[in-house]
């Protein structure tokens, strides 16, 4: 006894469409292959008068038949239906509620125990939140038999990004760690397990930095590579991480980036990685800048600072040479004195010091005190001289000669500077007198005045008299090759 509605009564009744179909299936595919589904589901709950083929189903939706058995595909690797066949085309369509509770939706290949396993368990890991679809399936399978991943392995790999990424992790992104951790050998529970705790310590650390800076937010996927480089690659140790983060308590910006530069100095020059070793370089690099501060402060730079590489070589390279900061100062403050407040001035001048052994502040201001005698003596002469200028470096080497090879005292150089004013060429004059002087024993200025007047030939008066006399004779070139070159000077024996 057949039992049925009128003819056409279905078009007004309903078609019940599950939530979790429209939660968990229905944003993932284009809007026709929804119209596919819909009109398929519609066609099961007529019963016989819903058979219809793939024409007709095209027909009623203004679609193709091509898209129509695309859509169909699509659903069937979604797991939602099956295609039986395709032609003609049949579909059955899999009760989404029966399906979740019994786990038979997407069903792994048979004669695989662990595979099977596998499957039901990480079905179990993601709950009512996602269906594992037939596609998941195989990435699953690709995971054990390509890239030879233990079961226990992949568990904790997808446990892991749960946590992160949540229940809407994607299988591409479970497939590419568990690609990324195989490349790296982590196949087994054991080296994963280790991963997961490396990765932890790197967590653990980078949020520790943040914290620091008082940065309320996770480390984020850039930081954490920057933090596991310092611990993995370079070797750091975490106290000699947080030693250099101190580095960076007066920046208003502190940050992964700034302290990677903090560090990699640290590793190219200092070659620290210890918390302790790290404290001494950065203690040590401390005084540097301090010093570099003091010496280009000396020496008047405005343009640099003491992190400048140019001040940082000088300043290494003079110590290395035995140089005191103190002296180093000390001759940036004779040139910036003198106007010549540049670095190349600075390091010709503790060349020069270098040569005479002044490398401490004590031995630099005795050299200095001898040279501001040495300006005040040659000055005696230029206002008897009647000049008023500066000594110049050949004044200078003068004085040096009459005063330490030829021994002679201020008094008997001011009394032959007076008797040089009216010669044309005073230094060359004065020093024919001092080598008279210097031959004849002559020490005290008496001793000068009673050789001067002295009638005798030869004697101080005569010579110097008679080249007065005759200077009116001679060229400049003639004074030149007449009075002894001071600097050509020896001690006669």
């Amino acid at each position: 006894m057949p039992i049925r509605f009128q003819p056409g009564a279905s078009m007004y009744d309903v078609t019940p469409v599950e939530n979790m179909f429209i939660e968990l299936y229905m944003g993932q595919v284009p809007g026709d292959f929804v119209k596919v589904y819909l009109y398929g589901l519609m066609l099961c709950y007529r019963g016989e008068e819903g058979a219809a083929g793939l024409a007709d189903v095209a027909s009623a939706l203004d679609l193709t038949c091509e898209q129509v058995r695309a859509a169909f595909a699509c659903w069937a690797e979604k797991g939602v239906l099956r295609v039986v066949t395709t032609d003609p085309l049949e579909v059955e369509y899999f009760n989404l509620k029966n399906t979740f509770i019994t786990g038979s939706r997407a069903q792994p290949m048979k004669g695989d125990s662990e595979y099977e396993e596998l499957c039901q368990e990480l079905q179990q890991m993601f709950r009512s939140q996602r269906m594992l679809s037939h596609s998941d399936l195989l990435l699953v399978k690709d995971w054990l038999d390509t890239l030879h991943m233990e079961g226990p392995a992949v568990v904790l790999l997808v446990s892991l990004c749960l946590q992160e990424k949540g229940s809407k992790v994607s299988f591409a992104y479970l497939d590419k760690v568990m690609r990324s951790r195989a490349e790296a050998g982590d196949n087994t529970f054991e080296a994963v397990d280790g991963y997961i705790k490396r990765r932890e310590a790197v967590n653990s650390g980078a949020g520790q930095l943040l914290r620091r800076w008082n940065i309320q937010r996770a480390p984020s996927d850039d930081e954490m590579a920057l933090y596991r480089k310092w611990r993995q690659d370079w070797g750091f140790e975490e106290s000699a991480i947080q030693a250099a983060a101190g580095e960076m308590a007066g920046s208003a910006y502190p940050n992964f980036k700034y302290l990677d530069r903090i560090l990699d100095t640290l590793r190219r020059e200092d070659d620290e990685r210890s918390g302790s070793g790290v404290a001494r370089a950065l203690k040590a690099r401390s005084a540097q800048d301090d010093a570099c501060l003091a010496l280009i402060r000396a020496l008047g730079l405005r343009s640099a600072t003491p992190s400048s590489p140019a001040v940082r070589e000088l300043y290494r390279r003079r110590i290395a040479q035995n140089f005191t900061p103190e002296a180093l100062c000390a001759a940036a403050s004779t040139l910036e004195r003198k106007g010549r407040s540049t670095l190349e001035h600075l390091d010709a001048l503790l060349d020069s010091y270098l040569e005479q052994g002044l490398v401490t502040l004590g031995a630099i201001e005795a050299q200095n005190a001898r040279l501001e005698q040495e300006i005040e003596g040659v000055q005696v002469w230029l206002q008897l001289w009647g000049m008023s200028r500066a000594p110049t470096e050949n004044e200078l080497k003068a004085y040096r000669v009459f005063t330490q090879e030829w021994k002679l005292p201020a008094e008997v150089l001011e009394c032959a500077a007076r008797d040089s004013v009216s010669a044309s060429y005073p230094l060359n004059y004065m020093s024919r007198i001092l080598r008279t002087c210097k031959e004849k024993g002559i020490a005290t200025a008496q001793q000068y005045a009673a050789q001067k007047t002295a009638a005798q030939p030869g004697g101080l008066k005569d010579a110097a008299e008679r080249d007065y006399a005759n200077r009116h004779q001679y060229t400049e070139q003639d004074y030149q090759a007449m009075y002894t070159d001071i600097f050509d000077t020896k001690d006669d024996k």
